[in-house]
């Protein structure tokens, strides 16, 4: 289903809040995104004050053109389990995002706990037809005293702003954003198939006197002082270009603490998450090559737990867990399983929850992202 908001329709069109930590809140297939230069709030997901699980698979929010702008395509304050599986989180150039310099990012977190699997988020450009300077790219994501999980995914920063008809001389260099950012926060980047965390290009603009400014690509990954971040092995991580070619920033500005991992880690992806009877669904797996992978599904969420030693959070129902399969991966870390749906009219509307736990030939434990199938 799609849903849209115009001119002066608050377009938070799908807001989640004040769940207690008994509940749940799962949602699939729907796509949100502003009409008429996206109104005065452009921003379609809202998510606040959960401290039950919240998981969103195969839901698109684009922004649309703010005339204000807001945080991000996406919010998310104050919660303790939320999960985006196949999601797609565009924002588009506005007025202002998280400053007056700045371009807001696809995805604003704070203060909570986020998966990202299979997602594709990117961070407003610079450029816009509502001020008179460009701004800075904005970030894919920015994370303010958040952990963020990361795998499988395209992550983003906005390219920075250049130069329109109606940009006036004087302004400062655009530079582009980075694909991650935020003060206070942990990135776990775990890789898998498909996996990209890039910088958005530098832009350009005339200064006072009237010659041609440039702003720098911006790093895939921003970690400040406060920060920490690690990627595993198998994590593409490209800084943006520069306008006259070439990069100047490095894959990890760092200035608090990175860790580039020697392995790579357990991810989980599901194709189609919207099955129907009899269909067959493929559950696609990755780690250390020639890993033991165990594949486990609850139909219900709950509380993110750690296991001393390993890597990673469970988010399903411990105490109703269900084993799908067992395998070895191959010599390139890769697996794959097949399911078919049963011809049962009882399953129309239900859904389950599929994370995996590999164990590499050196020991090393972790468990996956979760992904989400819906039956209807």
């Amino acid at each position: 289903q799609s849903f849209g908001a115009g001119l002066f329709q608050d377009s938070s069109a799908l807001t989640i809040r004040d769940l207690g930590p008994s509940d749940s809140v799962q949602i699939s297939g729907i796509r949100f995104s502003s009409t008429l230069l996206g109104g005065l709030s452009p921003s379609a997901i809202y998510i606040a004050n959960c401290a039950g699980a919240v998981m969103l698979a195969d839901v698109v929010s684009n922004t649309g053109l703010g005339i204000f702008g807001t945080q991000g395509s996406g919010l998310i304050f104050d919660s303790t389990n939320v999960t985006l599986d196949r999601c797609s989180f565009e924002s588009f150039p506005s007025a202002m995002g998280i400053g007056l310099d700045v371009g807001q990012p696809g995805l604003y977190v704070s203060n909570s706990f986020v998966h990202v699997n299979n997602s594709t988020i990117s961070g407003a450009a610079g450029s816009t037809i509502f001020t008179d300077f460009p701004l800075h790219g904005g970030p894919g994501i920015r994370a303010e005293g958040s952990t963020i999980r990361i795998s499988r995914s395209v992550i983003t920063g906005g390219m920075g702003g250049f130069d329109t008809p109606f940009s006036l001389p004087g302004g400062s260099t655009r530079n582009g954003g980075p694909a991650t950012e935020g003060p206070g926060s942990q990135f776990f980047v775990r890789g898998g198939a498909g996996n990209l965390l890039q910088g958005g290009a530098g832009g350009s603009g005339t200064d006072a006197a009237g010659m041609p400014t440039f702003g720098n690509g911006a790093p895939a990954m921003s970690v400040d002082s406060t920060s920490f971040a690690s990627t595993s092995q198998d994590s593409v991580l490209v800084a943006g270009t520069d306008p006259a070619g070439g990069t100047s920033s490095p894959a990890v500005l760092n200035l608090g603490t990175y860790l580039p991992l020697v392995e790579s880690y357990a991810t989980l992806g599901i194709a189609p998450n919207l099955a129907t009877l009899g269909s067959v669904v493929a559950i696609d797996l990755g780690a250390e090559p020639n890993s033991s992978y165990f594949t486990f599904y609850s139909f219900s969420l709950g509380q993110a737990t750690s296991f001393p030693g390993v890597f990673g959070v469970s988010v399903l129902n411990l105490s109703a867990l269900r084993s799908i399969a067992v395998q070895t991966l191959d010599a390139q870390g890769v697996g794959q399983l097949t399911i078919t749906i049963p011809m049962t009219p009882s399953l129309v509307g239900v859904n389950l929850v599929a994370q995996g736990l590999s164990v590499s030939p050196g020991g090393q434990g972790s468990i996956s992202a979760p992904s989400l199938l819906s039956i209807h």
